[in-house]
Order: C-alpha cells, then structure tokens, then sequence
C-alpha cells in the first residue's frame, strides 16, 4: 500500500503540468534575471585596503620572514596590520568587525588565519598574499579559515554562507542565484504539505478515508513521502539545467548536492504539513507560508546580499532559517567548505523535519478528537 501511494500521489503531481510548468519555470528564469542584472556586484571594480591584528608568537625564521613580507611596501596597498598582544585580542577584532582578519603565527611555525570577512575581496587577497609567501617558503602552513569553523579550537563568532574553493574559485551572480533560487523552490514545497495534508487529512478525502480500514499512518507517510519526491525531482532538474544551460558551477560532488536537496525537501514538505495541521483552512495555510518562504528568502539574503550587523544575528539566521541552513550547506559543498559544517547543516534540517513530523502527529490527533 504504502508504495502504492507514493506512486499514485507522485504521478498526480506531475500530471498537474501547469503547476509543474510554474514552479520550473519560475526559478530558471529568475536565476537567469537576478544572475544577469546583478552580475556587476559579485565583480568588484576595485581592491580595497585589507586590515588584519597580528600576533607573531614565532621566534624563528618564519615568523620573522612573514613579518617582513607583509610590511613591505609592495605589501602596503592591499595589507595593512596592526599588532596586538594576544590571540583573544586578535579573535576579538575580527569579531567586532576591527579587522578583516587575525593573522595568528604560532611557536611552532604554524599560521592560523581567523576571517569574518564582510566581502568575498579581502579573503581573496589574504588568500593571494599567502599563496605568494608558501610558494618561496615551504614551511609556511595557512588555513584560511572562511569566516567558519576554524581549524583549530576556539573559533571567532560568525559565519559565511559562502566559501572560497580550494583552487581559489569564487561564485560568479549565476552561481550564487542558481544555490538561492533553488532553496527558494524547495521551500515552495511547504505547500505541498500544508495544502496536500489539508486534502487528505481534513476535506472529504480524508473523512470518506477515516471510514475504511486502511493504515492512516502508512497513507499519510506514503503521501508526504509523495510530496518529497515531487519536490526533489523539480530541485534535480533545476540542478541539471543551470549546469549544463547555464554553466552554473555546482562542484565537484553533486551526490551530496542532491543529498542535501533531498534533506530540505523532507524539512520543507514537513513544516508545511505541521502548519496545515495547525490552521484551520485551506486559505489560511496559503496564506501563512506564501508569506513565510519569500520572507525566508530575503532574510538569508536570497535576493540580494547584505551583510548582518551582529555576528551573533548572523549565527542565529544560519541556525534557524530554513533557506539559510540549505544555502549554507550547499555553498559549503560547491566551494570546499568544512565537512564538519556541512554535516551539522544536514543533522539540522533532518531533526527540524522530524519535529514537524512529531508536531503532526500531535496536531493531527487533536484535529479528530
């Protein structure tokens, strides 16, 4: 039965051709739009001064080298540092927005860099300098640390939601609408829950099934499983056309890419039956999350980005908000960002769509006592 239904409720969906039409259509052609008319922000016309603390624990040749190389002249128009007297007083510039970066050299030799860069520019150029000094010094190790998970413990308060690759690959306008486009459609999946649950659970679908004897439960899993499916087909294609219509850069593991497309559809599709469950019609569930998914779009900086005045806003909004957390993962996917991110990101929306599933449940039961 429970395959049954998936496959009915699955080959429902896609016979509705002009809601499948909108809902592929809608996002290629705002990538394509958004990607064109503001491909002038994601190319900066000039660099600017990069500041970043310095604190060189080093005694050795290394220390000294580095110092002496990134206090030359030739240095002086695109670094400029400042020293400090302790790795908590560099930390703490980068995240009071002081610096763009701490640059942290250790006893042993090792340079730790700490970024909350507020614009893709000054990582490019922290990166650059240091590309330039490990190619005449072997010794010299940096990890750029992307505003992320450091390397090491401690890491500074704030996050990005995009990285830079490691062969130093940077995301073009396309690149950036295709991830938030994308995330916005999968949202859009909440009211393949809301409205979906609203016809099998409350109208006369779901009361003429209350007096059978079929599995409620299986029903219900079998048809938001349903709705998953649907979505997650619409995100593949999307995937598939802006890498090869487009030339979207989408990275080198598109598995995991489809993986976490997969894990937002189940949030996605869940929160939207929770909040079906929980208005009392139709027209209420519609309005609630038309409401909520461009809102969510914007606050994750869908549309256009800007950058949070608090790191600790900041945080919270990758936390919290369903299209940040996806966007999040995924950028951290294409551009070779930390696995222990990524992995947090996936646990995050899987436990998010459990709760809804849970709330449900729950919701479901009081609707038919």
């Amino acid at each position: 039965m429970f395959f049954r239904t998936v496959l009915y409720t699955l080959k429902r969906q896609l016979r509705d051709r002009e809601a499948m039409t909108m809902l592929l259509l809608f996002p290629i052609v705002l990538i394509l739009i958004l990607g064109t008319a503001l491909s002038g922000v994601f190319k900066p016309s000039s660099i600017r001064t990069t500041k970043a603390a310095w604190f060189n624990e080093d005694r050795q040749q290394t220390g000294a080298m580095l110092e002496a190389f990134i206090s030359s002249e030739d240095m002086e128009e695109y670094l400029v540092t400042e020293n400090v007297s302790s790795e908590k007083e560099g930390r703490q510039a980068v995240s009071e927005g002081k610096a763009h970066a701490f640059i942290h050299v250790k006893e042993d030799s090792s340079i730790n860099i700490y970024m909350q860069s507020a614009s893709r520019v000054e990582l490019a150029v922290i990166e650059g300098i240091f590309d330039s000094f490990g190619n005449s010094v072997d010794t010299v190790k940096a990890m750029m640390v992307n505003g992320m998970e450091p390397a090491v413990s401690g890491p500074v308060e704030a996050t990005r939601q995009i990285a830079v690759s490691k062969d130093g690959k940077l995301p073009g306008s396309l690149d950036y609408y295709a991830v938030t486009m994308l995330v916005m459609t999968l949202m859009y999946g909440t009211l393949y829950g809301g409205i979906g649950v609203g016809e099998v659970f409350l109208e006369d679908l779901g009361r003429r099934l209350r007096t059978t004897p079929v599995n409620k439960t299986i029903f219900y899993s079998a048809t938001v499983t349903g709705y998953m499916i649907t979505i997650f087909i619409q995100g593949s294609i999307i995937v598939f056309f802006t890498k090869f219509v487009y030339g979207v850069y989408w990275g080198d593991d598109i598995l995991m890419i489809l993986l976490i497309i997969f894990a937002a559809c189940f949030m996605s599709v869940s929160m939207g039956t929770l909040v079906g469950l929980l208005a009392k019609e139709r027209r209420i569930t519609t309005a609630i999350l038309q409401t909520m998914v461009p809102l969510f779009t914007f606050i994750s900086s869908g549309y256009f980005k800007f950058q949070m005045p608090d790191p600790s806003v900041k945080n919270l909004v990758s936390s919290i908000v369903p299209n940040a957390i996806a966007q999040t993962a995924m950028f951290n996917t294409i551009y070779g960002g930390p696995d222990e991110l990524i992995a947090r990101m996936m646990i995050i929306m899987v436990c998010a769509g459990t709760v809804f599933i849970l709330g449900s449940v729950l919701a479901g039961r009081r609707k038919l006592s």
